[in-house]
């Protein structure tokens, strides 16, 4: 019966042990409770990590109509609506820069004086004109790190000499809206 018993206890030992060993690398949790015993499942945590990419959307750009006479410099204004989820500039460039009828132009200009052909475009925060080019330049920029969105307004404009063929004068503007 000694032997037994002896038996018993170690095989008791040894299943506690198994237990604790078990029970301590287990990553889960039993829980009873009264006579409706339940298990619960394990958790654990995961870091989420989304990336949200620079956008722009540039949804509308006037076009814009003025009349010029020869006594002053006609004012004008192209207005872009831009949404952009951080800063951005705008440019503007033209395959013609100068502003042309039939065969009469009328050149794009940074001297844009009352009396002298030339048409020219202000920098956001200037009064000085630059000249239109074929490549892009830059017109506008707004630094921020916030979303945005509404009209922009870039200022230009004309002047005709007293000699400038009458008509309708045009070119066609690109503007391109970039996140900074």
């Amino acid at each position: 019966m000694e032997k037994t018993i002896r038996k018993l206890f170690v095989v008791g030992c040894l299943l506690t042990a198994m237990g604790v060993s078990l029970t301590a690398t287990s990553s889960h949790a039993v829980t009873t409770t009264g006579s409706a015993a339940s298990t619960t499942g394990a958790s654990a945590t995961s870091k989420f990590s989304l990336t949200v990419d620079k956008a722009i959307v540039l949804s509308s750009v006037t076009s814009p109509t003025v009349t010029a006479t020869s006594a002053s410099v006609a004012p004008g204004k192209i207005s872009a609506t831009v949404q952009s989820n951080t800063g951005f500039r705008i440019s503007l460039s033209a395959a013609t820069p100068a502003l042309t009828s039939g065969s009469d132009t009328i050149p794009a200009s940074s001297t844009v004086v009352a009396g002298t052909s030339g048409w020219g475009v202000q920098k956001s925060g200037s009064t000085a004109y630059t000249a239109l080019t074929t490549s892009p330049v830059e017109f506008y920029s707004q630094t921020t790190s916030k979303p945005t969105a509404g009209a922009v307004d870039i200022n230009f404009g004309v002047a005709v000499s007293k000699v400038q063929a009458p008509g309708t004068y045009s070119t066609t503007v690109t503007v391109t809206a970039a996140n900074i």
